[in-house]
């Protein structure tokens, strides 16, 4: 590959990211402040990029940030992984109340994310499932197991917004809408595949912490064994039913596709 076709790579560190007020309102999250804040920008050839958020050494998120509105700085796209979720988000800046979050979580497997020798970016779920974003414009994706194009779906009058993206593929995952991640209400849909198993609350995966954050609680022990081992000991069953035990069965069974 010629030099001027090479991804340019772009890195920030904060060493102090939380100021004395943000400590003083939160105090809970002094010890998280502590860790030095970095971040990686990946730039393609035709200026589209790719930010790697670190804590603390660690790797916590993962944002691709386009618009879904040609030349419409207003309207925007976040495509992010975070605690092995994949997230849309189309935000419109003028219009607040129509932001909402689609978020999958696929227990068992974390997204990836890789740039191809042309420069395009693939998001990969599994061995089968991609979204391949074009390089040229991130706004043009082509996808095997999604659907996804750049028109967000109105409803309620207008005033909620849905990000476009659905999946379509045959592996168990769950879903769920909401204005933020992590979500702090509401439910997160079950599925095997295409078919619809019930549901459960976003309580079973998050804890709601003070001031309108949440944090999962399958961060240490991962989503799968989180899941796995409610399931093995009976209390997924007795507090959420047979649709979750349902869910993790299939999961067990589509382990390692």
């Amino acid at each position: 590959m010629e030099a001027k076709e090479k991804l340019m790579i772009y890195y920030r560190r904060d060493d102090k990211p939380c100021s004395e007020i943000f400590l003083r309102e939160n105090p809970d999250m002094a010890e998280d402040c502590k860790k030095v804040r970095e971040e990686l920008t990946f730039v393609n050839k035709h200026k589209n990029a790719v930010r790697v958020h670190i804590k603390g050494g660690k790797i916590t998120s993962t944002e691709i940030t386009t618009s879904f509105e040609e030349k419409s700085a207003v309207k925007t796209r976040g495509v992010i992984i975070l605690h092995d979720a994949l997230i849309i988000h189309d935000c419109v800046m003028d219009r607040y109340s129509r932001n909402l979050a689609k978020i999958y979580h696929f227990p068992g497997v974390k997204p990836s994310l890789a740039f191809d020798t042309n420069h395009n970016l693939l998001l990969r779920i599994g061995k089968t499932d991609t979204i391949t974003f074009l390089a040229d414009d991130f706004r043009k994706t082509k996808a095997q197991g999604f659907k996804m194009t750049c028109n967000p779906k109105y409803r309620q009058k207008g005033t909620r917004a849905i990000p476009d993206v659905s999946y379509i593929g045959n592996r168990p995952h769950m879903v769920a809408v909401n204005w933020s991640y992590p979500p702090l209400t509401g439910h997160f849909t079950l599925y095997s595949g295409s078919k619809r198993i019930g549901q459960v609350p976003t309580s079973l995966l998050y804890k709601r912490l003070k001031n309108d954050r949440a944090q999962p609680l399958f961060a240490e022990e991962g989503l799968f064994n989180y899941l796995r081992k409610r399931y093995q000991d009976g209390t997924l069953k007795k507090r959420y039913g047979d649709a979750a035990h349902k869910f993790v069965e299939a999961l067990i069974a589509t382990q390692g596709s």
